[in-house]
């Protein structure tokens, strides 16, 4: 059943990217930046995901407390948890009182689809989507969003757990909070991200212009924050239609 709700998802979203619509307004809303949640320590409540979550939405973010990874697409609400016994646990839709301590979100009435003839790492991927931006008109002095659909290699992930895993343990740190860490081989799904060639630690960490999760397609519906992926060959790259 679970299968069929996303694949009618992935469907909804190539229909919309051959629709007469009205183009994206160019606007990326954010609740929280990456310094404040992970350098600063500020995990609190930003705003309820059900109230940020509009019609077409897609976003990426983390619940307060940093107690897993958000992934909205189509509006539609993903967060994946750990579960009791340390491992990743998705729930679909998020429940109505999640709050997120990050958040960033953006309404796309229409996509512009563009495919892959190539095997895809992190940082080809960021090309191929800067690329087609490029193609298309996006301003690149600003953040915009994208999202690939296709079959994925070597995909890691990691889904939060109460900390930082990209902060320097400290001696007290609680391995219980270590982040869950899931790496799958030849799934299919859908990676949701944002493009930013801005300030690091606003939407993207240092060093990076793609800020990446990824919802699998496997029996469990993984949802993580994307370490490292191979994109295979044939994916469809969809950046936003501003005309």
């Amino acid at each position: 059943m679970r299968n069929t709700v996303l694949l009618a998802m992935f469907l909804s979203i190539a229909l919309l990217g051959g629709c007469a619509s009205r183009s994206w307004n160019g606007k990326v809303r954010m609740w929280g930046t990456l310094r404040g949640v992970l350098h600063d320590g500020d995990t609190s409540g930003k705003v309820r995901l059900s109230e940020a979550t509009k019609p077409h939405s897609v976003g990426i973010g983390a619940p307060e407390g940093l107690a897993g990874e958000i992934v909205v697409l189509d509006g539609e609400t993903w967060v994946a948890q750990a579960d009791t016994t340390g491992r990743a646990e998705t729930h679909h839709p998020a429940p109505a009182d999640a709050m997120a301590t990050f958040l960033a979100m953006a309404t796309i009435p229409r996509w512009v689809d563009s495919r892959t003839n190539d095997r895809l790492s992190l940082d080809g991927l960021e090309q191929s989507v800067r690329a087609a931006a490029e193609k298309n008109g996006i301003d690149m002095k600003a953040p915009f969003p994208f999202v690939v659909e296709g079959r994925f290699s070597n995909i890691k992930l990691h889904i939060l757990n109460g900390r930082c895993p990209f902060a320097q343990s400290q001696p007290e740190d609680d391995p219980s909070h270590d982040p869950v860490r899931v790496q799958a081989d030849g799934e299919r799904g859908v990676l949701v991200g944002f493009y930013y060639d801005g300030k690091p630690g606003v939407l993207t960490h240092a060093g990076k212009k793609l800020h990446v999760h990824a919802i699998l397609q496997d029996g469990q519906h993984t949802v993580g924050h994307v370490e490292a992926v191979s994109v295979e060959p044939g994916a469809v790259i969809r950046v936003p239609a501003i005309r």
